[in-house]
């Protein structure tokens, strides 16, 4: 039987996805009839200035908006022939964080300033994975040494406020990683960091792709990571 996750089949099929945001006060329409597809195991960079509305087409779909902001969407997001815009809220949220992980820009916003690292990204192994603690632990340990975090059992105890910019973006990253994604979208994962970082976590997230054969679709308005990372170019 063919593998419906070959290289040539479309795991994400994005057809005139139109999105208006509605707030209290007022309502803006930032994307307008927009298309585009993403393989399995390729990576899509999607270019654009500041404010062009790159993170809302993303992150619409996948329910994850400000709070006190609605959307309206039309057209369609297929994830693996399924149509997410006519998803409900608990399959939306099986597919995040489970087959669709997600990189935020701001790696504390990602994470619970309060709790352990360890626990947070266990949580997302156990949910998704069905793995116990005892596994879901093993596992953090892993991925916090995969995206090469030195002395993983001591980092998994620490807080977030414990570590570096660069460190607790890659924490997300293992986040990310957490609930073994098909497609991973990176959300700027670079511009909160400095030069030096941002080429280690560009290098990184190559390094993963390869090794984990995912698709990622990376938002940026960096020319540096679309060389460095796209087959694809949006």
């Amino acid at each position: 039987m063919k593998d419906m996750h070959d290289m040539n089949t479309s795991l994400l099929e994005v057809a005139n996805l139109s999105v208006t945001l509605h707030t209290a006060k007022t309502s803006v329409q930032p994307v307008d009839n927009v298309s585009y597809s993403v393989k399995a195991g390729e990576v899509l960079a999607i270019v654009g200035e500041s404010g062009s509305g790159k993170t809302i087409m993303n992150m619409a779909p996948l329910g994850l908006l400000p709070a006190g902001v609605d959307s309206e969407m039309s057209g369609s997001v297929r994830f693996e022939g399924q149509d997410l815009l006519s998803a409900g809220n608990g399959k939306l949220r099986q597919v995040r964080g489970g087959e669709i992980g997600v990189i935020f820009q701001d790696p504390l916003s990602a994470l619970n300033p309060v709790r352990r690292i360890g626990r947070q990204i266990a949580e997302i192994s156990e949910r998704h994975l069905g793995l116990t603690t005892k596994q879901a632990e093993k596992k953090v340990a892993e991925l916090l040494a995969l995206v090469g975090l030195p002395d993983p059992l001591s980092r998994m105890q620490q807080f977030p406020h414990e570590l570096s910019g660069g460190m607790r973006q890659r924490v997300g990253i293992a986040m990310s990683l957490a609930g073994e994604p098909k497609l991973l979208i990176a959300d700027e994962p670079t511009t909160a960091l400095d030069v030096t970082v941002q080429a280690q976590i560009v290098e990184l997230l190559k390094d993963l792709q390869k090794r984990l054969r995912m698709a990622i679709v990376v938002i940026t308005h960096d020319f540096g990571v679309v060389s460095g990372m796209a087959n694809k170019v949006a």
